[in-house]
């Protein structure tokens, strides 16, 4: 096919595709705050009101997380059009670090790769909005953008900018680490005629910018007076909660399939090896994303959808140069049903992807409805939860939980492990020193999916909570129990 005719079929199927992004960017303000977002947002509002991350609020996140959430309640006040509007610019902010790094190539494939960011970050529905995951796979699009651009002008100070967005990056995911490394070592290599000298100042300027970051975090943690909290909570728990999961490697590997982007990875290859010979650089950089979402999917090692986030980026623009050199040599009357069934299954896998995440969200507004309209107001309340709806009930009632443990997953894994064990003591002295009025277990919550655990896994807390309790309610999802009227004076 001639090249003009190409061109014409990117334009067009920028032009769809940017439609339907935006408008589905716009349609995405209709959701509420759910899943880990809700997470976030209610430690953000804690620490606002003054509690202190691993003393009042125990989570397994990094401190620039925290300070970000908190510093945005401050801000918006936990507004869902503020974060609908911080998630939408994010996704305008990765399409358009796309469209830099694509454009060399052309325009239209250019603008059609920004475009499907777009509509990818749409179709990954309410739990997909504000995800960190997401936010990573951005700065990551915008690391590379900037190495890119500084490799065709060899001038500039975007190490500077450079250094902050790895900062942040690695302040929220250091699973990145192994992306950011091979971005540094790309540019070094390929823009190494510059001159030692010329590349030692720029790495300085990065360093100096990660280290802004880091030490910034750093500094307000000291601020707050929980560094050694941070330290022993990251040096014990934290190895144990990292290879946490309900998969083998071969089955983490093969989830690198399970987003609309890995339809995108056999036209990979036909960018990334002609890109050798012509743009090394390119290559270079675009194999250092996928290979790094790869490596924070891996050692993440959970398994969620969202996880993919930072691989799938990345395919996106490989993937769609790689079908823009298909396109070239395919004949035109081939290339209207090529085309249409590639959408075709696209959007098959997006519209199913929708419905489960739209069915999540249902699944825990619900529940937070039921304990609204259950739990009297002014009693105490501890929720034995993850995201089935139980914090999700905290954040929108604005309660406070009875107990530093904002989810009870660190008692039901290396129960054998001292610092398990310690954790299992301190939740158990905590809730006998000053029990809640109600107790909401979950019965779906992760990584044990049953409400049978605090009997069979952790009977010291199964016999307490039977000897001060009595069963409330107990629908499909949650069981509630109350103290028992002669189990001391009620507050």
């Amino acid at each position: 096919m001639d090249e003009a005719a190409v061109t014409r079929g990117l334009q067009r199927a920028a032009v769809v595709v940017w439609v339907v992004g935006l408008v589905g960017l716009l349609w995405m303000f209709r959701y509420p705050i759910v899943h880990d977002a809700t997470l976030m947002h209610y430690i953000g509002w804690r620490l606002w009101e003054g509690d202190k991350p691993w003393v009042d609020v125990i989570d397994v996140n990094l401190p620039a997380t925290y300070l970000f959430h908190m510093l945005l309640h401050g801000a918006f006040g936990g507004s869902a059009v503020a974060w609908h509007v911080i998630d939408s610019l994010a996704a305008l902010c990765g399409a358009y670090a796309i469209v830099r790094i694509v454009r060399p190539f052309g325009s239209a494939v250019a603008w059609l790769a920004g475009g499907m960011y777009v509509q990818f970050h749409v179709f990954g529905g309410a739990v997909g909005v504000g995800q960190r995951d997401f936010f990573a796979a951005v700065l990551m699009l915008m690391s590379a953008a900037l190495v890119l651009d500084w490799l065709d002008r060899r001038r500039g100070g975007s190490w500077w900018v450079l250094g902050l967005l790895l900062g942040v990056l690695l302040a929220i995911k250091p699973s990145t680490l192994a992306f950011a490394g091979l971005l540094v070592a790309a540019a070094l290599w390929v823009g190494r005629d510059a001159g030692a000298r010329v590349l030692a100042a720029q790495v300085a300027k990065a360093a100096a910018g990660v280290g802004l970051v880091i030490g910034g975090t750093l500094a307000w943690v000291v601020h707050l007076g929980v560094f050694d909290e941070m330290v022993t909570f990251w040096t014990t728990y934290m190895p144990l909660y990292r290879r946490l999961t309900e998969y083998t490697p071969l089955q983490l590997v093969l989830r690198l399939r399970e987003t609309p982007s890995a339809l995108l990875l056999p036209l990979a290859p036909f960018h990334l090896v002609s890109a050798a010979r012509n743009r090394p650089g390119h290559q270079l950089v675009l194999t250092a994303g996928i290979v790094g979402g790869i490596v924070h999917f891996l050692a993440q090692s959970k398994g969620y959808t969202y996880h993919l986030e930072p691989y799938a980026a990345f395919l996106i623009p490989a993937g769609t140069l790689g079908l823009q050199r298909a396109w070239q040599g395919l004949p035109w009357r081939t290339l209207g049903p090529v085309t249409a069934g590639a959408v075709t299954v696209i959007l098959a896998v997006e519209t199913f992807l929708g419905f489960y995440v739209d069915r999540i969200e249902r699944y825990q507004l619900d529940s937070a409805a039921s304990l609204a309209a259950t739990v009297p107001e002014g009693d105490s309340v501890v929720v034995m939860d993850l995201a089935q709806g139980g914090i999700q009930f905290l954040w929108q009632t604005r309660t406070v939980q009875a107990n530093p443990f904002l989810y009870d997953f660190y008692f039901y894994h290396d129960e054998d492990q001292p610092i398990v064990q310690d954790l299992r003591r301190q939740y158990l002295a905590s809730l006998q020193a000053d029990p809640p009025d109600r107790i909401v277990l979950f019965d779906k919550t992760w990584p044990v999916h049953s409400a049978a655990r605090i009997d069979r896994d952790f009977p010291e807390l199964g016999r307490w909570v039977k000897k001060s309790y009595q069963l409330d309610t107990e629908i499909d999802g949650y069981r509630m129990y109350v103290r028992r009227p002669d189990d001391g004076k009620r507050r």
